[in-house]
């Protein structure tokens, strides 16, 4: 797969095979945690007030985007 994508698959086999690529994970994992992420993908907006996670769609994330935006940070968001 990483040749048909145009990786080179050299580097990512040492990259596993030298526990880089796992440490990496491990460390997405931790600041996931850190951050409290309860699912993938996840959005966080409005400085960590707002969160939305799985699968949203298109047309709520936009919403929440639009909202957030056009919005002072005082006031109350129906988001």
């Amino acid at each position: 797969l990483a040749k048909q994508s145009g990786m080179d698959s050299d580097a990512l086999k040492t990259l596993i095979d030298e526990g880089d690529a796992a440490a990496l994970l491990m460390s997405d994992y931790q600041k996931a945690a850190e951050l409290n992420i309860k699912g993938s993908p996840s959005w966080i907006m409005n400085n960590g007030r707002q969160e939305l996670f799985g699968n949203v769609g298109y047309r709520i994330l936009r919403a929440n985007i639009k909202e957030v935006l056009s919005k002072p940070g005082y006031e109350a968001s129906w988001c």
